[in-house]
């Protein structure tokens, strides 16, 4: 794919975030990164730049090592996007974010679990926790690509946020979204009392007919 379109979508998709209230100011707006999976390069924001001042010029591009070869510094997070691509070859985006309701799990060190069909069609099981590491480290990386058990799309990261991937920006941003929202509904039912999970059935079925309607598969 065209560097530059890549870089497009990417922004794109950091301002949909920041539209949706997702990405805040300053170190808690998160992280985004795209993959070119032709070329393996990786394109993430910038450190210390909030997403409306970011442009394609100002997206730091990282050679398949991870060695950036522009000459802004990439986000600190870069560490973990990078750990992600490397064990899931499929995913050409990650996007990380502190969005409240979804930190609220992770402080907890709790699972968001399966209650809205929405999370079920796009996420399929409940949104594990991976363990606590510091930020930059390898460590958290590896904790991350753990959690996602080699097929998950989201994790949250105790004590600190949630990452969302996909193959597309387009479709990180709808799962990431997707899964703040079930974390909203589910602390709020949860608050109601007596909240019902679908069962592992119902959550089989209805990815599998998001599947075939909108993703082309059965899978």
């Amino acid at each position: 794919m065209d560097a530059l379109e890549l870089k497009k979508r990417l922004l794109a998709a950091a301002n949909t975030l920041a539209d949706l209230g997702l990405a805040t100011l300053g170190p808690a707006k998160g992280s985004i990164s795209a993959r070119d999976v032709d070329t393996g390069r990786v394109f993430v924001t910038p450190s210390g730049k909030n997403y409306r001042e970011v442009t394609p010029e100002t997206i730091v591009e990282l050679a398949p090592d991870g060695i950036p070869t522009t000459p802004r510094k990439p986000s600190v997070d870069s560490i973990f996007h990078l750990a992600i691509y490397a064990a899931r070859p499929e995913i050409g985006c990650v996007v990380h974010l502190h969005s409240p309701f979804s930190t609220t799990f992770a402080v907890c060190h709790a699972e968001i679990p399966v209650y809205m069909q929405a999370v079920a069609n796009t996420v399929g099981c409940s949104v594990p926790v991976a363990e606590f590491a510091l930020p930059g480290t390898k460590e958290l990386g590896e904790n991350i690509v753990k959690a996602m058990d080699g097929w998950k799309n989201a994790v949250l990261m105790a004590n600190h946020g949630l990452v969302a991937c996909a193959p597309t920006p387009e479709e990180a941003v709808i799962i990431a979204s997707t899964v703040e929202v079930s974390a909203q509904v589910a602390y709020q039912s949860i608050v109601l009392g007596n909240p019902v999970a679908l069962t592992q059935a119902e959550i089989d079925g209805a990815r599998g007919f998001y599947a075939r309607q909108f993703l082309g598969s059965g899978h």
